[in-house]
């Protein structure tokens, strides 16, 4: 792990999902994000099928011309949009934000977010190395996502909570408890927040920052 180990606070004020596309425009995001709705969500066999349409949409994209790429994109987000709850609000919100790119001519900054978009959705979808995308240290890559989650406004927290997710998630089976922690991060409102809720979250980033080598 690095040397340096940044204090790290809980993030029980954090906002509920920031879209990644507002992230490149500047502009603040849904205020739902991340918070299931157990009256429309759908069965966990109707998700996995969801999630494997997704994939297969989102694998194509990178075989066929890239003329078609954005298509692909957008077939894996309804595929995604269609397992309801919000469960993967920040996947779709990455799909959407490649959309926004243009295909060339593209800024550093442009650049830079296409590879962190792609490589989070890589880890998400467990395709490293998709569009050419290295996949880095997914480990390094998360920590630096949960330091990254304590140092910007409350607005974008839980954006880097669920790119640390999508990271974690490149090594399948392994590390899920940590995946769990975070996961219930995400659940938890920034405003109005319970005692029980409180706890979680103090319960929860003391484990993580302990995981990830990062003090208090």
């Amino acid at each position: 792990m690095r040397k340096n180990k940044p204090a790290v606070s809980v993030p029980v004020a954090a906002a509920l999902g920031l879209a990644l596309t507002a992230a490149v425009i500047g502009t603040a995001g849904p205020a739902n994000a991340g918070a299931s709705s157990p009256t429309t969500d759908v069965s966990s066999a109707a998700r996995a099928s969801h999630f494997q349409e997704a994939r297969a949409h989102w694998k194509a994209g990178a075989e066929g011309p890239n003329a078609t790429r954005y298509d692909a994109f957008n077939a894996a987000r309804k595929e995604l949009a269609a397992a309801k709850g919000d469960h993967y609000w920040h996947e779709e919100d990455n799909l959407v934000a490649l959309t926004k790119i243009p295909g060339t001519q593209v800024t550093p900054k442009q650049r830079a977010t296409v590879v962190r978009l792609t490589r989070e959705l890589n880890g998400f979808f467990h395709t490293p190395g998709l569009y050419s995308i290295k996949p880095g240290n997914p480990l390094k890559i998360a920590r630096a996502d949960w330091i990254k989650s304590q140092q910007v406004a409350s607005a974008e927290q839980k954006v880097w909570i669920a790119g640390a997710i999508d990271e974690l998630h490149s090594y399948k089976k392994r590390y899920a408890k940590q995946r769990n922690l975070l996961s219930e991060l995400l659940e938890i409102p920034n405003t109005g927040t319970t005692a029980e809720e409180r706890a979680i979250a103090r319960r929860n980033s003391r484990a993580l920052n302990d995981f990830f080598e990062v003090s208090a």
